[in-house]
């Protein structure tokens, strides 16, 4: 019988009876197995079943398990058709259960499809899964210790101003979702970028959509046009930052309703450090890497008095704030 592990972070409000993993036969009375969270009062509970619910096996944690954090989950069976070969551990430790049902004297095999995050389309877990792994062996708890504890959980412990930049990549290249969306914008920052050094602007799309759904407006070297002293292009978004824009990286931001009552009007109460770290944030958001962010914290980490623009900030591919110059021209 295949071991399962995941990691997930588990959001507020998750209804009774979220599914985190089923391979289970609607049309053979729920035949297989499953992993399912808040079964009562938060607790992780694993069913194996031939037929619900005369002939199946139902274990359930004693201690509910913590929301809004991130754990290693792995639920193992060592195919004695008994509650006690069902083993549950959180974070590399087998925990304490209790058995509810213990009469399955038969398979559970099926041919259903293994759904992640759901029962079919019912169920649904609301939080993150970041992987899932089947193993078709049985694994000891050495080893699920081993799993929990390599890799990148060793990352995520280490506090974030301790990481190496090569750590740090790590991380990023892992949790970023590699999704269409990502790779189409992917491709056409990169159609952009390669406009933007060339300068051959016949035939080329002046714009392009970035990760935060904002429209980017590519502006051609002025000087080359003869329009302005600006030597370089820039790209420069199609309008000033919205409210709602603003708050997905800072939700609790407050502004005044009365200068702005629609969450598509432009945002304010935003400092000059505020947009400063916003920029580094954009570039974080779409991918670019740090070397190429604009604004560096000062030395305590912080966007406040004493942080700096890099020297070589025009050349740079990270997000900024548009010169006056870049700004009257556009």
């Amino acid at each position: 019988m295949p071991a399962v592990a995941h990691r997930w972070f588990l959001s507020e409000g998750v209804r009774r009876g979220a599914v985190l993993l089923a391979k289970l036969d609607d049309s053979n009375f729920t035949r297989g197995l499953g992993l399912c969270r808040d079964i009562g009062e938060g607790q992780l509970g694993a069913q194996l079943v031939h037929e619900w619910p005369t002939n199946f096996l139902l274990v359930k944690t004693v201690d509910p398990v913590s929301m809004r954090h991130w754990h290693h989950v792995f639920m193992t069976y060592d195919g004695s058709s008994s509650a006690v070969g069902v083993t549950i551990y959180v974070d590399g430790r087998p925990i304490l259960t209790e058995v509810k049902a213990d009469r399955l004297s038969e398979t559970i095999q099926n041919n259903a499809p293994l759904h992640i995050g759901m029962r079919n389309t019912a169920y649904p877990f609301q939080g993150r899964i970041d992987d899932v792994r089947i193993y078709n062996r049985l694994l000891s708890k050495a080893e699920v210790e081993q799993l929990f504890q390599a890799g990148l959980q060793s990352l995520v412990a280490v506090p974030a101003e301790k990481r190496t930049p090569e750590q740090q990549a790590l991380l990023a290249a892992t949790y970023r979702p590699q999704d269409e969306p990502l790779v189409r914008l992917q491709s056409q920052l990169a159609a952009a970028e390669t406009a933007l050094r060339e300068a051959r602007w016949d035939g080329v799309r002046r714009w392009y959509v970035n990760g935060q759904e904002q429209t980017m407006v590519v502006i051609p070297n002025p000087a080359e046009l003869g329009d302005s002293l600006i030597d370089h292009s820039f790209a420069i978004s199609s309008h000033e930052v919205t409210v709602a824009e603003y708050r997905r990286f800072r939700e609790q931001h407050d502004f005044d309703q009365n200068v702005a009552p629609t969450d598509d009007c432009p945002v304010h109460y935003v400092n000059w450090f505020s947009a400063a770290e916003y920029c580094n944030w954009l570039s974080e958001q779409d991918g670019v890497p740090e070397d190429q962010w604009v604004y560096e914290p000062n030395d305590s980490g912080k966007y406040a008095d004493g942080m700096k623009i890099k020297d070589n900030a025009l050349e740079l591919r990270g997000y900024r704030l548009p010169t006056r110059a870049e700004w009257e021209y556009a």
